[in-house]
Parts: C-alpha cells; structure tokens; sequence
C-alpha cells in the first residue's frame, strides 16, 4: 500500500467531498498508512483531532466523514474509532458509542495519558505538602498554608 500517496475523499457514490463545501473551498485530503488509517492531511485539528467547516458550521472530521457516509448521528452519541487515531477518517474504523464505552475503551487500551497529580504544569502542592494538609481538620486546612482561589 502506498502510504506517501495523498487522496482526496469520495463519498459513496465517487464525487469528491468538495461538492459538500461551504463557502471554504478545501478538499479532504489523506494518506494511507500502514494500519490502513486515513490519516487526515489538508486539516488543522484541536485536541489531536482534525475539524472543518462545513455547511457553515465547524465539525470535527470524524462525526463529518461519518455523518457523509452511514447518516446522522444520534444525540449523546460519539464517534469511535477502533485505530485509536485521533487523525483517522477512514469510514471504516469509525462506530458510534456511548461517552461510556469510549471512557472504557481509553482505559482497556492505555490511553489515558492525562497528566495527574504535581506532574501536572497547574499543581500548586507537591504529594507531601496534600499529605501534611489532610488530616488537618474539617476543611483539611493546616496552619502554615493558605489555601485561595484566583479569579
């Protein structure tokens, strides 16, 4: 499979998606990699996940491509994709789910790379200054710290 190959992506009856633009005129563009994802190419993305505006209104490329190609998608539903590529819009890898089942899909898989605790770039307290504080009454608030919010 030709993986530095860039497509254009065609809906089912082979027109090129262009036909579907809004007033921004920009094709779909991918490449295939060796897993078979189609890995978006022609889109800038928020969170890992590419999005365009289509029909005057910003999707992101997976609930579009699905929408295009297996219909709407039900309220409180979410697109899933059986890759794990957060840049793939091959039809074919993508499901609908629950936010459950994708919460446990994260977790059985090892996605959850979500930074916790003093890794974290917004912790204030290092685990020893939480483990000090805790038993320190009601409000778990021990003398020698000031505890504040910032609006």
């Amino acid at each position: 499979m030709n993986t530095k190959a860039e497509h254009i992506f065609k809906n089912s009856k082979d027109q090129s998606l262009s036909n579907y633009r809004s007033y921004r005129k920009k094709d779909i563009k991918y490449i295939i990699n060796e897993n078979g994802c189609h890995v978006c190419t022609s889109h800038g993305n928020t969170d890992g996940y590419p999005s365009c505006r289509r029909k005057y209104k910003m999707w992101v490329m997976s609930r579009y491509i699905y929408t295009l190609t297996k219909g709407e998608i039900p309220n409180g539903l979410c697109v899933l994709h059986s890759c794990d590529n957060k840049r793939c819009i091959n039809p074919f890898h993508l499901s609908l789910g629950t936010r459950e089942e994708n919460n446990r899909q994260r977790k059985e898989r090892n996605r959850n790379n979500s930074v916790r605790g003093e890794s974290s770039g917004a912790s204030k307290l290092k685990e020893w200054q939480v483990i000090e504080i805790l038993p320190g009454g009601l409000l778990g608030i021990e003398e020698g710290y000031v505890v504040m919010s910032i609006q």
